[in-house]
């Protein structure tokens, strides 16, 4: 299921790359999509709030966030990772 139908987009990080053994996407072996990406974090234990994704109708979904939340968010998840 394709969620960004930008062909160009899909061709280059689709499951094994474009084609050329050496190109970053050659070891791709799936392809999320914000449903995916949502059931894998979920069942590791995490708790999902997307920022921006495309839906199943292609329709780009975006939270409005101020830069100085951005920021905290992004240190927050820095955080949480180390």
């Amino acid at each position: 299921m394709v969620f960004f139908s930008d062909e160009a987009y899909q061709a280059i990080v689709k499951v094994g790359g474009p084609g050329q053994k050496n190109h970053p996407a050659a070891s791709h072996k799936m392809v999320y999509h914000y449903q995916t990406l949502t059931e894998l974090f979920v069942s590791a234990g995490f708790k999902v709030n997307l920022l921006e994704f495309f839906d199943e109708n292609g329709i780009f979904h975006e939270l409005k966030v101020s830069p100085q939340m951005f920021m905290y968010i992004i240190k927050k998840n820095i955080h949480m990772l180390i």
